[in-house]
């Protein structure tokens, strides 16, 4: 996916998240490799385009991910606050 550009990597992963909602993927056992798959392209444009990142991160919370995978929700967050830090310089800290 690095090699793509921004709106291609954006364009790919929003269509998996819509893909794996609409075919109900959070049951399957590639589930792993569809959240790895997003999350590593939000890491990407985290760095590329930081408003793209947002927006894919605005679609992975409309997927229903269990707390089975915690990681990968306290990833998604990870990204979140540094998206946040980028926008204002601030450092916020959020307690669970």
């Amino acid at each position: 996916m690095g090699l793509l550009d921004p709106e291609n990597i954006n364009r790919l992963c929003s269509s998996l998240i819509t893909y794996s909602i609409n075919e109900k993927l959070y049951h399957q056992r590639w589930y792993d490799e569809v959240l790895a798959a997003i999350l590593n392209s939000i890491s990407i444009l985290v760095r590329r385009n930081y408003l793209l990142a947002e927006k894919l991160l605005d679609r992975f919370d409309q997927m229903k991910v269990s707390d089975g995978y915690a990681c990968e929700k306290m990833h998604a967050q990870l990204y979140r606050a540094f998206i946040t830090y980028i926008k204002t310089r601030v450092v916020l800290v959020k307690s669970f």
